[in-house]
């Protein structure tokens, strides 16, 4: 596709998300930021703009661009093979990172992955990316830098904090997606945190829900309460989400049945969302250092 072509389908997408988000609008405004330039042009992809959690992120790649003079291009395609059509058709916004369009990447891997991706689909999407220099965070590909965050330590902070400062003794863990990287890491902070208190769980505890999507903390609540029959306050002191997304979910769903934040047990996430200033007791949260 030519650069003209490529600046034309920005203008058609920043229409579409116009109606779609609001946001979104100015999202693309930084896009187009020194767009003639052929020069230094960046490509970020990652799976959404729009979402709270997306709106930690993609803020910083582009304050640093317009620090250094530098193009950026951010793909919001959805995620791969994704369940909900909005990520099937966005993903095709992908076949614009190209070597003609682009000179390097950055690629925020694991925002890519759904429950329907294959590993075999999710390495060959990388593979395609080739020969356009990128840089992926947390996952690794062969032949290519990958950047990590610390996702395990903050968890443990976190938890550690709950117990010694707040005096939780019975704290449970929704869980995230299982093939992603950093929900694994959290996972491990909150079972160390444990341990290290003298008061360890196993993975078939009661306490710890089964992995369940970003988006449905709602059902790994119900698992707690309907199915294990576990109840706020009673059977645990203290929710801990893998991020701050599904927590909130829970506290929805907890509250719909009489169990009330803080009244009843207290909760924690992970990401300082902006989701967490619309709750109606603060959550409280770590954040990872996105500008660094």
């Amino acid at each position: 596709m030519s650069w003209r072509r490529l600046k034309n389908c920005f203008r058609s997408v920043s229409t579409c998300l116009l109606f779609y988000q609001p946001s979104c609008f100015i999202t693309f405004s930084i896009i187009k930021y020194n767009m003639d330039s052929m020069n230094h042009r960046i490509g970020f992809i990652i799976y959404n703009v729009h979402s709270a959690w997306d709106q930690c992120i993609w803020p910083s790649y582009a304050k640093s661009a317009l620090i250094n003079c530098k193009s950026l291009y951010i793909f919001p395609g959805g995620r791969l093979h994704g369940r909900f059509s909005s990520d099937n058709l966005r993903n095709s916004i992908y076949s614009l990172v190209t070597t003609e369009n682009l000179d390097g990447l950055i690629c925020w891997s694991p925002t890519l992955k759904d429950a329907g991706l294959t590993e075999e689909d999710f390495i060959k999407f990388h593979n395609n990316l080739e020969p356009l220099p990128f840089v992926t965070i947390s996952d690794k590909f062969a032949g290519h830098p990958c950047i990590d965050v610390d996702c395990y330590t903050g968890t443990k902070q976190l938890v550690t904090h709950c117990i010694e400062v707040h005096g939780a003794k019975k704290i449970a863990f929704l869980r995230g997606p299982e093939s992603h990287l950093h929900s694994l890491d959290r996972l491990r902070g909150y079972e160390d945190a444990m341990k290290e208190a003298g008061m360890p769980v196993s993975r078939d505890s009661p306490l710890i829900s089964d992995p369940t999507g970003w988006i449905e903390g709602d059902k790994a609540a119900a698992q707690l309460f309907e199915e294990r029959k576990l109840r706020p306050g009673v059977d645990f002191d203290t929710l801990v989400g893998a991020d701050d997304g599904i927590v909130i979910k829970a506290i929805t769903y907890f509250k719909r049945h009489g169990f009330i934040v803080p009244r009843d047990y207290h909760a924690v996430g992970f990401d300082n969302s902006m989701e967490c200033l619309l709750c109606e007791s603060r959550l409280s949260t770590v954040m990872m250092p996105y500008l660094k």
